[in-house]
């Protein structure tokens, strides 16, 4: 059994490789020249030509030219082009899929991040009324001499500073980012 599927394996191989080369013209007008068969599927056949590789749907191909390739079957032409659709609209609608899912994480993601700062915004006024000391040498005089009763409000964002305080106590000098009220460094 075995010796007689490398027979026939051996003789469609050399058949293939002694078979005279074809040339011929697509129903689209493509011309190919010294054409040796490669593969045959149920959509069509591949080849080699005097210009490279190529393959035609047996759809762009004349009857005589079906005939002369073989492996034309008219129902397994049909069930791989409806194969063919299925696999390209299953494919459609993942990618539906996946644009849903990746945008429903975008807003879970935003709404997070807005519970995030609401929190930090909630949290400010009680962190930012509590008098701290540091150790940037600042006396004692100077944290008695200020109002801690009311927290600071930032400035608008048009001033173009930030509204940030130092450990100083001093508000920060650098340039707040478009939009924000605050530098790169405090969270703008």
């Amino acid at each position: 059994m075995r010796l007689a599927r490398l027979i026939i394996v051996g003789a469609l191989c050399l058949e293939a490789a002694f078979a005279a080369p074809k040339n011929f013209v697509t129903l689209s007008g493509e011309a190919y020249f010294s054409v040796v068969v490669t593969r045959r599927e149920a959509t069509g056949v591949g080849f080699t030509h005097r210009d490279g590789v190529a393959f035609v749907d047996f759809s762009n191909m004349s009857e005589a030219t079906r005939k002369e390739f073989g492996g034309y079957d008219e129902a397994a032409y049909i069930a791989a082009v409806d194969e063919k659709l299925r696999r390209a609209e299953a494919a459609k609608e993942k990618a539906r899929a996946d644009a849903e899912i990746a945008a429903a994480a975008e807003r879970q993601r935003h709404e997070a991040e807005a519970v995030a700062r609401l929190a930090a915004q909630a949290a400010a006024p009680a962190v930012a009324s509590l008098p701290t000391k540091s150790s940037s040498g600042i006396s004692e005089r100077d944290y008695s001499a200020r109002d801690y009763s009311a927290p600071r409000t930032p400035p608008p964002a048009s001033s173009g500073r930030c509204a940030a305080t130092t450990k100083k106590g001093m508000q920060c000098k650098r340039s707040a980012k478009p939009g924000s009220s605050y530098c790169w460094q405090h969270g703008g």
